[in-house]
């Protein structure tokens, strides 16, 4: 038996193990909490006991950190006293990180002993009224926000306040702009993710800090920050799984408690205070005041990894050109172009520039230069669109579009009440879709695509000129040619008709008996002129050689001459053939925008069709007629595109006609009567559907027919282009040769022809 003395050792040394088991315990939990803000860089450390502190916190003032101050403890407060709210980072207009925040009766307050280290109240938040009323003033009050000293929150708390520890998220605005998906996410979240993650170290992993606990909309209720196409939500659960989204009825709650609340981190967003911020005068978006603040390169790469994971399971591996390597299901062997069009929504291209470029586009993937993808992204999932944006190296879109997440089901938002928000300027580089990408060097790009049109514009205009230069080279040489032989014409006729004149003279003479003196009359006559005609022999001398050389005096001029003629023949012929083949290309592209123009008419249809479903009695009518009159005006174009082939069948018999196999519900797309009957939305969509179906197979078979004409176009222009250098070449050489011929006869060239040239009217042979 043992005494109660060692009953008592026993008991005691399980405790006393279990103590020191916790303090080890306890020791290296410290120890790794203080390695771990180690890593977090500069910004944050950990003083011990749960307690976070501010390492050096940020001198608005001064523009210097000043001392270190603690954060209040994980779910716990200090006994006695009170502490101080603290800027980890510089703040910016709309944007900024506190610690220690306070809030009581929906009133926050910044506990301070210095005001003048951060910003004033109207460049941190705004009062909760609609932007644009000229009737209420939107500056900040006491009831938004207050700078208290110390020793008044002392006497103005009273007691210890509730600690909501971890990060929170507080987006300070109403829901004029919140509930729509881009300003949700490329101003508000991605605004208020660069200033966080600027406490992240400077060339370190941002992925080390701690994610948002809770998001908080004060002033929304009954999920009306959610857009109506509910994007927003789950793109929120799939960024950050585990983080509250609380509105106005919590917001009551902290107040019903009637004690002071202290967030241990808070973020504020607000978009009135950021539009006071001198970017905004150029680039009008809320999120411009956070373009100065020094962030991360990557620092949307954590938010932006968790989306793709969480919907596609997997992160796309991507080489240094962009290319997608895997998974296989999203690999590719040339650069994906993705073209995000939204002609069935309320802000679109004109029908004419989506048409062109969508020729454009469709060009460059025959070329081979890219694989072409052009979505109807309201068709799509979620997971879907993310996938589709994965692949993609090179987005195009109208400027209304954020490429890779576009609202499903055609939906509408409601009109804005910052007009100044939708004004035509350039989207910050910075923005969410930028981000959401796999890849840093995926970006918006509309430029490849019109300096593609450019450097086609360019080419034409260079052949034009080309082909002007040649034709001016042509009317030179014919016009010398015909010069020539004028003058060689002349010359004969004044050498008949001197000799018809000394004939008649001699005959006048022996008719009269005067022939000695009109002998020696005449003989005086045709002395002087056969002075005259070797003198027109001398100054005419290079006509006499060329006229010598016409009679194959020098062999290798004839055999380039007949060159220089058979491909001057040729060269006609091939332009006489050149000229319907490119009408023919012209023909057919524009049967291929009277489709894509088609195709663009029934996207609107559509859209209009999804409106009127949505719309109020008196704009019902409105979009019914529109949806109608797109219907029309596909059917117009369709016909257009018909009425282009068989223009191009007459200059090029090997183009085939392009009328689709298949009809809908008994009649011709291009019937009036195709959609007599379609009253109701889903008939009408119905017939549509169809309609798409047809107009597709029709544009196939234009694309294979169109590239029948472009291949014959563009071998004739390429036996041009070869002709005419050739031509070009050859009289070059026609022309160096002669000179050199002109030259080596006028210095006494005895070169013997290979075939006797007949005798000259004066020369050489003759009797002057």
């Amino acid at each position: 038996m043992l005494s109660r003395r060692h009953k008592a050792i026993l008991v005691s040394l399980p405790c006393t193990v279990a103590f020191f088991y916790l303090l080890a315990s306890t020791f290296t939990t410290s120890v790794y909490l203080q390695d771990t803000i180690h890593r977090l860089g500069p910004h944050l450390t950990y003083a011990g006991d749960g307690i976070w502190g501010i390492k050096t916190c940020f001198d608005s003032a001064t523009g210097s950190a000043n001392s270190a101050r603690p954060m209040v403890k994980d779910g716990q407060y200090p006994s006695n006293g009170v502490l101080e709210t603290t800027q980890p980072v510089p703040g910016t207009n709309g944007f900024n990180v506190f610690d220690n925040l306070y809030l009581l009766n929906g009133t926050l307050y910044v506990v301070t002993s210095n005001p003048d280290l951060f910003l004033p109240r109207d460049r941190i938040l705004s009062r909760p009224v609609f932007p644009g009323d000229p009737n209420t003033d939107n500056q900040p009050t006491d009831k938004e926000l207050q700078f208290v000293s110390p020793g008044k929150a002392e006497s103005l708390f009273l007691q210890r306040p509730v600690v909501l520890s971890g990060p929170s998220m507080l987006f300070y605005d109403l829901d004029s702009f919140i509930n729509h998906f881009y300003h949700w996410w490329g101003e508000v979240v991605l605004g208020s993710w660069r200033v966080y993650s600027a406490l992240s170290p400077r060339e370190g992993p941002v992925e080390l800090l701690p994610l948002p606990q809770r998001f908080i909309m004060p002033f929304m209720s009954n999920g009306n920050w959610r857009d109506p196409p509910g994007l927003d939500a789950p793109l929120m659960r799939a960024a950050f799984p585990n983080a509250a989204i609380e509105q106005a009825d919590y917001w009551q709650d902290l107040i019903d408690l009637q004690v002071p609340v202290v967030f241990q981190r808070a973020v504020i967003a607000n978009r009135v205070a950021s539009s006071s911020h001198p970017n905004n005068a150029q680039w009008f978006k809320m999120i411009s005041s956070t373009m100065d603040v020094e962030a991360p390169e990557n620092f949307f790469e954590p938010v932006r990894k968790r989306i793709v994971m969480n919907l596609l399971g997997d992160l796309p591996v991507i080489d240094n050109d962009g290319l997608v390597l895997s998974p296989t299901g999203m690999a590719s062997d040339k650069p994906v172009v993705t073209y995000i069009s939204r002609q069935g929504g309320g802000r679109r291209l004109e029908a004419n520039a989506h048409g062109a470029l969508l020729v454009v586009l469709e060009q460059l993937e025959e070329d081979g230069i890219c694989e072409l993808q052009v979505p109807r992204m309201e068709e799509l999932t979620l997971s879907e669109q993310v996938k589709l944006a994965a692949r993609s190296t090179r987005l195009t879109m109208d400027y209304s579009t954020l490429p890779g997440l576009t609202p499903p089901s055609g939906s509408q938002y409601p009109a804005p009440n910052w007009s100044s928000d939708y004004d035509a300027s350039p989207v910050p580089s910075t923005d969410l879709a930028s981000r959401v990408l796999p890849h840093a060097s995926y970006y918006i790009e509309l430029t490849t695509t019109l300096e593609s049109l450019e450097n086609v514009h360019n080419e034409l205009e260079g052949q034009k000129e080309y082909l002007a230069d040649i034709q001016r080279r042509l009317s030179a040489s014919e016009k010398r040619l015909k010069n020539a032989a004028t003058a060689t014409r002349y010359a004969q006729l004044e050498f008949r008709m001197l000799k018809e004149h000394s004939g008649m003279d001699r005959f006048m003479a022996k008719m009269l008996g005067k022939g000695d003196k009109w002998e020696a009359k005449v003989q005086e006559q045709e002395r002087e002129k056969g002075r005259q005609l070797k003198q027109i022999l001398k100054t005419n001398s290079e006509n006499e050689a060329m006229f010598k050389r016409i009679w194959n005096s020098y062999p290798e001029e004839d055999h380039l001459e007949n060159e220089v003629r058979e491909l001057r023949q040729t060269l006609a012929e091939t332009t006489k053939k050149l000229q319907p083949a490119s009408k023919a290309v012209e023909l057919m592209d524009n049967a291929w925008s009277s489709m894509a123009l088609c195709l663009s008419s029934i996207d609107d249809s559509i859209g209009f069709s999804r409106m009127a479903d949505v719309a109020t009695t008196g704009s019902n009518w409105g979009a019914a007629s529109k949806k109608r009159k797109s219907a029309d005006q596909a059917v117009k174009q369709l016909a257009e595109a018909e009425r282009f082939v068989t223009q191009a069948m007459a200059l090029f018999p090997a183009i085939r006609p392009v009328h689709a196999t298949d009809t809908t519900d008994g009649y011709c797309f291009t019937s009036p009567k195709f959609f007599l009957g379609a009253h109701t939305s889903d008939a009408f969509h119905n017939r549509i559907k169809k309609a798409s179906i047809y107009v597709n197979e029709v544009k196939a078979k234009l694309k294979d027919e169109r590239a029948l004409a472009t291949e014959r176009r563009d071998k004739l222009s390429e036996e041009f282009r070869m002709f005419s250098a050739l031509l070009e070449m050859r009289e070059r050489e026609l022309l160096d040769l002669r000179k050199g011929i002109i030259e080596r006869i006028l210095q006494g060239d005895s070169r013997k022809a290979s075939q006797k040239p007949p005798d000259l009217p004066i020369g050489p042979g003759s009797n002057f």
